[in-house]
């Protein structure tokens, strides 16, 4: 592992010799986790490409295997999540000066906080493109002087930049519904990166695997099993979904939980939530990073989020053929446009949201039906294959090295 002075460079690409710029591309996340969830094979795909591709975050410790699948430059960042005037100054530091070694043509940068120090550095650098991607709009549950604390910054990373992305049509129209005007683009049907739904459809129907990782998680052969994959974090509805489930059980009896991702801000969980965490009922894996192995245990997959931008766990469960159960936040319906295709409850309903689930778990043919059908519908509007040639296509035009056009086609 070599060390640089600024960052650390987990992997590396192949860079053209006699070009001054030492990358056409940079990516920019909080963590390593976000790199893996919403850029997950696109880096080496437009590596496949021709572009010069880095990638820069925190390291928890996936960047590295980031690195070598994709065969792309990672370095790690001294990025926390939770604010603090001198880390935050220490990680901007790290950044600009990383940035100005790489000398990229295009900086793209996502989640708050990356997006914030991304947009100041490569704006101080005059990166001549600098792309905001926005994944979710985080002021949406926030009120007072704090969501216009948030809608400040949002508008400040726009004005610094000079593209701006949003993953949905969704959340496209809920920035331009919180004040947050200017040309904000969608690539495609929208989505971060799309999923490999051969490789989730595949894995979502084996029975085999359906058994064994229910075995690895000490739940019963034939029990009914409700999903989640995503942040254990009162921003997407965990306690909203804890209730739920406590009806559930009274109503149907042993139905477990499976809980699929990183804990993060437990501590703003209400208690009996965390309480309830701990019961033998309720299975938590940590973070997984190739979920396609996960979806083919439960019976039903639930997204109980207050705020979204366009779910890729929504995604990933429709190309694994399992029912959807889901909340009306943002994004949601980009990919559960009507109830052909899944249930959807008002956020913050506990009640609806455990109707919803009794209602998938005790008609399995119709859920099937409805699963099945939502299946098809994500395989069309949202190929992974067409999602990246259009990303390509504004990455190559971006740089120079090709004069692509976005397109829906």
């Amino acid at each position: 592992m070599f060390l640089y002075k600024f960052g650390r460079r987990l992997g590396g690409g192949a860079y053209r010799a006699g070009d001054r710029s030492k990358t056409d591309i940079f990516f920019v996340q909080t963590t390593d986790i976000s790199v893996g969830s919403q850029l997950h094979g696109q880096l080496g795909y437009l590596r496949s490409r021709g572009l010069r591709v880095a990638v820069a975050s925190a390291d928890t410790g996936v960047l590295e295997t980031i690195a070598a699948r994709d065969q792309v430059a990672a370095y790690g960042l001294p990025i926390k999540r939770d604010p603090s005037v001198v880390a935050d100054l220490h990680a901007l530091a790290v950044v600009f000066a990383l940035m100005r070694r790489l000398a990229p043509r295009v900086v793209v940068y996502g989640t708050p906080k990356a997006s914030l120090l991304g947009a100041i550095a490569s704006w101080a650098l005059r990166v001549p493109r600098r792309v905001y991607c926005v994944y979710g709009l985080r002021a949406e549950t926030m009120s007072g002087y704090r969501r216009r604390l948030m809608l400040l910054i949002e508008k400040t990373i726009i004005f610094l930049s000079t593209d701006v992305v949003a993953v949905g049509h969704g959340l496209r129209e809920e920035m331009l519904a919180a004040g947050i005007s200017g040309d904000v683009m969608v690539f495609g049907k929208g989505s971060a990166n799309s999923v490999d739904m051969a490789a989730y459809k595949r894995r979502g129907q084996d029975e085999a695997l359906r058994f064994s990782f229910r075995e690895q998680q000490g739940i019963p052969r034939n029990a009914m099993v409700v999903g989640y994959v995503g942040r254990i974090t009162a921003d997407k509805g965990i306690d909203t979904l804890i209730e739920a489930m406590r009806l559930l059980r009274e109503e149907l009896g042993d139905v477990y939980l499976l809980l699929v991702g990183p804990d993060e801000a437990l501590n703003g969980l209400q208690q009996l939530t965390i309480a309830v965490l701990d019961e033998y009922w309720v299975c938590r894996t940590g973070n997984v990073v190739d979920t396609s192995s996960v979806y083919a245990a439960m019976d039903v997959f639930c997204l109980p989020s207050r705020r979204e931008g366009l779910p890729t766990v929504l995604l990933e469960a429709a190309a694994s053929g399992t029912p959807i159960v889901a909340t009306n936040a943002t994004g949601v319906r980009d990919v559960i446009p009507d109830a052909s295709c899944g249930h959807i409850v008002s956020i913050d309903d506990g009640k609806g949201l455990a109707a919803a689930l009794r209602s998938v778990l005790e008609n399995p043919v119709a859920a099937a039906s409805m699963a099945n059908h939502t299946q098809g519908l994500v395989s069309k509007e949202f190929n992974r294959e067409r999602l990246w040639a259009i990303q390509y296509s504004f990455y190559a035009a971006a740089t120079g090295v090709g004069n692509g056009a976005v397109s829906d086609d």
